[in-house]
């Protein structure tokens, strides 16, 4: 047995004990005394035990195997740490990302104990056995890589916003995103998600040396894998799922679990759920329509500023010539991305009654119950399989409906239109439109020969916006106008999921009341006006209340104009004691004051 040389392998063990807690130190924050103590203490046992299958095996501590594999340690350990402090080191007063480093370390063991049983094996088992230890370090590699990409261009770290939105979006979302980038960016993109982890699994193979590693070494280094490869690798409590953004995906994939309580909770729901009619309904056949649009933001809208560019005509001659229709000014979303924010709107759940999502019950439960036959079109994919809240709430109508969603082929708002002549004028009718609206990229959204401003077809991301809001309140007034005409409309309510800024490329979270300034408004017929005059009055004398659009699900139970044990009228426009106030009011989940939106003037 070869004698073995000690000082070289304490020398790589000082460097990456050292290595790891200079990262804890500088890009964690806010770390009590105890908690730096024993993170010492695990990186030294860590550290300790990683090196064992190269020190036993005397593996040269400069050769290319050990030094490529500290590079990957060092890349998949420290990555989730070094960008979460740069997204958060400015409003975060602690957090501690320990779990990623010491994946890092073990990661690094792994690959060695791999490469060292694969430097004693014969050609081409040894080739084969490098490529086993490139596939190991792909999946670590790839996560880091896409962390890295997603910090380079939103410049911020995954949390529960980004991961959500990443999870439910659909491929049409995906080859958009792409486009919007110069070719020269989504080359680089490509190779760093394709070829920089298939890099690390050639590189692995190339590094395979027989340095004449002696049976003992071997010995150790397969014991190690052994001992070691539940805790690293499987299980909800092994490394690699505790560290930061695989459990961030691991999260959010259990609340997409407890969201699809909601269907199994449907029947214990609506069995509690009583109505009563403090006022006689029409006698005829009639219908209300509820139009959910997207990354609509009011300041950009003419019906709300006097602008250049006439963005929102039909809106603007609704709030200033028809006494029938009120357009709200004061109108916030209650998150600002599309899942999180009509998981409320469409619910009791709000940002102020504590409720959870599959337990409270539905626009959609009340209206059915009421005797509405309810209607969902959608001109955003079906999420399928990965269902989201929306598409929960939306699968218990009586029909819902999507748009063909083909890849390359864009399909617009205005083809909704012909899911309405489905709608039966002789029955009582509940219809929710779902729109693309503004949504990114803009100048998908609406036809080129729609394009108002700007030359059809270029790039202009403010020009595109401004041409889709004005796309959407045509859309808007054909709605309106054929439910007037063949669906004996009562009432049109409109208003936007959350808002865009145009001039800036979305970032996964908050980052300012300008995403989430929405429009709102609420069209009503003679007729509604006739038969619910005191829901009219009070949504009128409502126009300049601050509102939140989670509490949509209560405006929408006021124009109905029904009373349920479900539905608390102080929560609604519609009724004369609505009681929040601009100070009362939070979005996101009541993490910001509405009334620190200093855009915003009261007199």
């Amino acid at each position: 047995m070869k004698e073995i040389a000690i000082i070289p392998y304490i020398m790589l063990l000082a460097a990456m004990y050292a290595t790891s807690l200079a990262v804890y130190h500088k890009f964690n924050k806010g770390l009590a005394r105890n908690a730096k103590g024993l993170q010492r203490r695990r990186y030294l046992i860590a550290s300790s035990i990683a090196i064992l299958p190269v020190a036993v095996a005397q593996v040269p501590v400069l050769s290319a195997s050990v030094l490529l594999n500290l590079a990957l340690a060092l890349f998949c350990g420290a990555s989730y740490p070094i960008i979460y402090h740069l997204s958060n080191h400015r409003q975060s007063p602690d957090y501690d990302n320990r779990i990623d480093l010491v994946f890092g370390i073990y990661l690094f063991g792994w690959l060695t104990a791999l490469q060292t049983v694969s430097g004693a094996l014969p050609y081409p088992f040894s080739a084969i056995a490098g490529a086993v230890t490139g596939f190991s370090a792909l999946v670590p590699v790839a996560l880091a890589t896409i962390q890295w990409i997603h910090y380079l261009i939103y410049g911020s770290n995954f949390d529960m916003n980004g991961m959500q939105a990443t999870l439910d979006t659909d491929r049409n979302e995906i080859i958009e995103f792409i486009k919007s980038f110069p070719l020269h960016i989504t080359l680089a993109i490509a190779f760093a998600v394709v070829a920089l982890p298939l890099l690390c699994i050639g590189a692995e193979i190339a590094v395979v040396t027989d340095y004449g590693t002696h049976i003992t070494g071997v010995i150790v280094a397969a014991g190690w894998i052994a001992g070691l490869c539940a805790y690293m690798w499987i299980g909800k409590r092994s490394l690699l799922c505790r560290t930061g953004f695989v459990a961030l995906y691991l999260d959010m994939k259990e609340y997409g679990q407890r969201t699809r309580l909601y269907v199994e909770e449907m029947d214990n729901r609506l069995k509690g759920l009583e109505l009563n009619f403090p006022k006689p309904q029409s006698d005829k056949p009639h219908t209300y329509i509820m139009i959910i649009g997207e990354s609509a933001s009011r300041d950009y809208m003419s019906v709300y500023y006097d602008m250049e560019h006439d963005s929102t005509p039909w809106l603007k001659k609704c709030d200033r010539e028809n006494a029938n229709d009120i357009v709200f000014t004061n109108v916030y979303s209650c998150h600002h991305q599309t899942v999180p924010t009509l998981e409320q709107v469409l619910t009791e759940r709000n940002q102020y009654n504590g409720k959870q999502f599959y337990e409270s019950v539905s626009i959609i439960d009340i209206a059915r119950k009421a005797g509405y036959t309810t209607h969902w079109y959608s001109n955003q994919g079906c999420i399928g399989v990965a269902d989201t809240s929306v598409t929960l709430v939306a699968n218990t109508c009586d029909t819902a409906k999507w748009t063909k969603q083909e890849v390359n082929k864009l399909q617009y708002d205005g083809s909704l239109i012909e899911f309405l002549d489905e709608v039966d004028p002789a029955k009582n009718n509940f219809v929710v439109l779902h729109l693309m609206g503004s949504h990114f990229n803009y100048i998908n959204r609406y036809p080129k020969e729609h394009t108002q401003w700007g030359e059809p077809g270029v790039q202009d991301n403010m020009l595109n916006y401004l041409n889709s809001l004005h796309y959407t309140d045509s859309l808007l007034k054909k709605v309106y106008e054929y439910g007037c005409e063949k669906l004996n409309l009562q009432a049109m309510l409109y208003f936007s999921d959350h808002a865009a800024v145009p001039d800036k490329r979305r970032p996964p979270h908050f980052n300012g009341f300008d995403m989430v300034r929405i429009p709102m408004s609420i069209h009503c017929t003679d007729s509604y006006i006739k038969e619910h005059k005191e829901r009219f009055e009070a949504l009128k004398a409502h126009k300049e209340t601050f509102f939140t659009n989670d509490l949509v699900y209560e405006l929408v139970c006021g124009l109905l104009d029904i009373e349920s044990n479900h539905f608390d009228t102080s929560n609604s426009l519609a009724h004369k004691e609505y009681k929040y106030t601009r100070e009362m009011l939070y979005t996101c989940g009541g993490e910001f004051a509405i009334i620190h939106d200093t855009a915003v003037k009261t007199e």
